[in-house]
């Protein structure tokens, strides 16, 4: 059996992600943005 593995979050906005997910110094309106190019699914 096979299939895809999705990986979702929900929300972005994240004060202990910066650093760790989101790159040092990266803009905090920016992290939607980031968060998009690296998940299958955002909830708002």
């Amino acid at each position: 059996m096979t299939g895809k593995i999705r990986v979702g979050i929900g929300g972005w906005t994240y004060e202990p992600w910066r650093g760790v997910f989101y790159p040092e110094k990266w803009s905090q309106k920016r992290e939607l943005e980031y968060a998009s190019r690296h998940t299958t699914s955002i909830e708002q």
